[in-house]
């Protein structure tokens, strides 16, 4: 994972660079450096975000597993692993749901033909997620071609809170 950071690092610094001396040697210095800096902030944020996804991507993922949108749901604990060069992943997410939200979705999952009740997956996203946490409720679902796509949710005892997991193989 360092030498992936390095290298990475080693790159955007030599574009921008390149970015910097090119207007440099047209004479506009200026130009050079507010290139050079937004470039380099433009990738700083988005590599920043490759290794930290936000909330909103736990709330896409939760949408793709669950096929709900729903508006009161707060990520209460999060974590991914960084995609291999496949763009193989796992996600995971404990969520906090209304009693409505949280009895609604359980219901829906309990009818759908696609979950099953099952073990954990076992990903470490989802190991740094639950902590151990004991849940009442667990179904596992794989979609895609050749089961590339695998789900799970866990229904925790506080009849509020879920946990979603996905990995993508």
């Amino acid at each position: 994972m360092a030498l992936l950071i390095i290298f990475l690092l080693i790159i955007t610094l030599g574009v921008c660079y390149f970015c910097y001396w090119l207007p440099m040697r047209l004479g506009n210095k200026k130009l050079g450096y507010f290139i050079a800096l937004t470039l380099f902030s433009f990738i700083s944020y988005k590599t920043y975000e490759g290794f930290y996804p936000s909330d909103d991507f736990y709330e896409k993922e939760f949408i793709e597993v669950t096929g709900l949108e729903l508006k009161d749901m707060e990520v209460v604990e999060s974590d991914a692993s960084y995609p291999d060069m496949q763009g193989d992943y796992c996600s995971a997410a404990l969520i906090k749901l209304g009693e409505k939200e949280y009895q609604d979705l359980l219901f829906k999952i309990q009818a759908d033909t696609a979950f099953n009740g099952s073990e954990q997956m076992g990903s470490l996203p989802l190991k740094n997620v639950t902590n151990g946490v004991k849940l009442d409720f667990e179904f596992k679902a794989s979609r895609g071609t050749d089961a590339s796509e695998n789900f799970f949710i866990g229904f925790l005892s506080d009849n509020r809170t879920i946990v979603i997991e996905k990995c993508k193989t």
